[in-house]
C-alpha cells in the first residue's frame, strides 16, 4: 500500500490512499496512473500553518508527491506568503 497521513493545526488526521488497486505492477515499478490531486484543504485562514505528513501503523514511507500553497483559488499560479515549513516524521 502507498498511502501518508496528513495533519493540519493538530486537526483530524486525513488517510491519503495513492495506491493504485488495478493494477498489477510490483511494488517499486513505477507510477502506474496519471498525477492527479487526491487531498486538499480549503478555507484556512492567511496565517501560520503547521503539515504533518506521517505513516499508518505498520507504515514503512512516507509518501508526499507534490504541495501546494494557494492564498487566492482565482489565480492560476501560488503566492506565497511567507516561508513554507513542514515536519517530517
Amino acid at each position: 500500500m502507498v498511502n501518508t497521513v496528513v495533519t493540519i493545526d493538530s486537526g483530524n488526521p486525513n488517510l491519503v490512499d495513492m495506491t493504485d488497486y488495478s493494477s498489477s505492477a510490483p511494488v517499486g515499478s513505477g507510477p502506474t496512473v496519471q498525477s492527479q490531486v487526491l487531498w486538499g484543504m480549503s478555507g484556512l485562514a492567511n496565517t501560520e500553518h503547521t503539515v504533518v505528513f506521517s505513516m499508518m501503523s505498520g507504515g514503512r514511507y512516507v509518501v508526499v508527491d507534490a504541495l501546494v500553497y494557494d492564498l487566492n483559488p482565482f489565480l492560476d499560479i501560488a503566492l506565497f506568503s511567507s516561508p513554507f515549513k513542514a515536519i517530517l516524521f
